[in-house]
């Protein structure tokens, strides 16, 4: 089962004086069975919410609806959701309830997780769309994924049919400098590197923002190491077909 959050902890805000946390966007098909789990949660000193909310929402937000809204628990927790309608779609967490300013609170052992719909598509279909993604250069990317705050060291896994990666840095630590020319240049000792199978790929230097890397075929999953304090909005990207530019 392809996992779109990987196991993570996360802060579940108020939701009104402080906005949802939203853990990923990316785009759904009819059918599609969303899976959430957590491992355990902890509700933040003087918290008034006895619940919290896993919600999933359309892109832009306009419809949401409670995956799981389970109570501050020690115990892991799990559920799912059929998508009904393909679209752009969102999962966030906030405190259940009318609770406007509560402190919220932690979730640990978060992920999230998809069942596709799409029939006969398996592991050797996905290795052969990678290859071609790769081979074929593309007239562009569509979206397939947003991994917003991302900071720290970490694994991302890769979707199917995803060739490229793009990350723009939302916070920048005092100790990191810049040319300040164009585009910015950031003196970062962060890393982005490749896994296959067979091993490391050559890592990219986290440098400027936006940035685009471009994914060998046999890629499966991306490490990435980040300065103390460095905070990225990482997206995964697909081929997109379309007109060739003049």
């Amino acid at each position: 089962m392809p996992v779109l959050v990987p196991t993570s902890t996360w802060h579940v805000p108020d939701g009104y004086v402080v906005p949802a946390a939203v853990v990923w966007e990316g785009n759904l098909s009819d059918g599609d069975l969303l899976t959430v789990s957590i491992t355990s949660s902890q509700a933040a000193a003087g918290s008034t919410s006895p619940d919290y909310d896993v919600v999933l929402f359309t892109v832009p937000p306009t419809v949401g609806v409670d995956i799981i809204s389970p109570t501050w628990s020690g115990s892991p927790v799990s559920g799912t959701h059929t998508i009904s309608a393909t679209g752009a779609y969102g999962v966030s967490l906030e405190v259940g309830g009318g609770h406007t300013g509560d402190p919220g609170g932690t979730v640990f052992g978060f992920q999230l997780g998809v069942v596709y719909a799409t029939p006969g598509f398996n592991p050797p279909d996905a290795a052969l769309t990678l290859q071609l993604g790769n081979t074929l250069a593309p007239f562009g990317w569509s979206v397939a994924t947003v991994f917003r705050g991302w900071t720290g060291s970490g694994t991302l896994q890769l979707e199917t049919g995803v060739t490229a990666l793009s990350w723009t840095i939302t916070a920048v630590p005092p100790q990191v400098g810049d040319t300040g020319g164009t585009p910015n240049y950031f003196f970062t000792d962060s890393f982005a590197t490749p896994i296959s199978q067979y091993g490391a790929e050559r890592s990219t230097r986290v440098s400027f923002s936006p940035q685009l890397m471009r994914l060998p075929s046999a890629v499966q999953k991306v490490d990435f190491f980040l300065t103390t304090g460095l905070v990225l909005d990482i997206t995964q990207l697909v081929p997109s077909a379309g007109v060739p530019p003049p």
